[in-house]
């Protein structure tokens, strides 16, 4: 990580999670592995909009240049990303995802702990910036859309000379696409299930999103 700040002031890393039996533990580390996808590969575009805690780095000066985190304590979550919006540009950011350079953290055990800190960070989605929210929205939103698709021409028994190409093309891209960021962030061990748990991700998510707006807690611990 330290090698990168010869000509960078941020770097991002990937922080993953520890390797368990259990189904909890398969879709937290392809969650993990989701996210980290989504905001190292945005980050090489010049989009840098978030970073683990658990592995980034940045200079002291630029975090007391900005205040650190000053602007961001009264939030439960998510003070890191919205600090990194605010100082990250496309000359001042780098990547790490070399094997060595993982962290690997302890991972939750109970349904409960996770739901808790899944609900808890989305919280911080509306304080991002205008086109960050437009970024991230097209991912989940264009898997919706497909897969809704694809359960409405099964209901509506559509020939299968018609759904399986779709379903094919969709499921080979797919498995092109993750071969290399799976291998590269050490979740290669999901890659043939993955469209399950790409499926189980939405569905989470979404629950998870309408769980915070009909009961939402006063206060969140950190």
């Amino acid at each position: 990580m330290s090698s990168n700040f010869n000509n960078s002031e941020i770097v991002l890393g990937f922080g993953g999670y520890q390797k368990r039996k259990g189904l909890l533990n398969k879709i937290i580390r392809f969650d993990t592995f989701n996210v980290a996808k989504q905001y190292l590969s945005y980050a090489l575009a010049g989009f840098t909009y978030m970073g683990v805690g658990r592995n980034m780095a940045y200079k002291k000066s630029l975090f007391f240049k900005n205040k650190g985190f000053a602007k961001h304590l009264h939030i439960p979550s998510g003070d890191d990303d919205l600090f990194i919006q605010e100082v990250a540009n496309k000359d001042n950011v780098s990547v790490e995802i070399v094997a060595d350079a993982h962290t690997t953290s302890t991972v939750i055990e109970r349904w409960k702990d996770w739901s808790y800190q899944k609900r808890r960070h989305i919280t911080t989605a509306p304080l991002y910036k205008t086109k960050f929210k437009i970024l991230l929205a097209v991912y989940p939103y264009a898997q919706f859309f497909f897969w809704t698709v694809i359960i409405i021409l099964f209901v509506l028994k559509a020939p299968i000379a018609i759904t399986t190409p779709i379903l094919g093309i969709k499921l080979l891209t797919s498995y092109l696409i993750n071969y290399k960021p799976m291998k590269q962030l050490n979740t290669i061990d999901l890659y043939w299930i993955h469209p399950i748990y790409e499926v189980m991700y939405l569905l989470v998510q979404g629950f998870f999103v309408l769980l915070n707006v009909v009961n939402k807690p006063k206060k969140w611990s950190r």
